[in-house]
């Protein structure tokens, strides 16, 4: 099944955005994709803002190859593109993404 792509700004279930990432060549919307290892906000506190440390939270990749080809994977800059319902290190899954940029079957 297709995933959403995550750029940065795009958020986990806790509401922690990505706020930087590994590649720099390739925009969607004006905004970077993001790939495994980007950089997550913790301490999320609503509209306190953030109080915990920037980046010790990174983005996993959560891709699925299709069936008929395991070895089917983006990468961008030799980094896997993260996407929709992959984990963080910390286990927050990754939600949304764009709104129309998938990738998957």
């Amino acid at each position: 099944m297709p995933k959403k792509v995550q750029l940065v700004g795009d958020k986990n279930t806790a509401g922690e955005p990505i706020i930087s990432t590994d590649q720099t060549s390739v925009y969607y919307n004006n905004k970077l994709i993001a790939v495994e290892g980007s950089k997550v906000a913790t301490g999320y506190l609503g509209s306190i803002g953030y109080t915990g440390s920037i980046g010790s939270i990174l983005t996993t990749n959560g891709q699925n190859p299709p069936k008929d080809d395991p070895n089917k994977k983006v990468y961008i800059e030799g980094k896997l593109v993260t996407l929709e319902g992959s984990a963080d290190t910390d286990g927050e899954t990754r939600l949304g993404g764009t709104g129309d940029l998938y990738i998957g079957v």
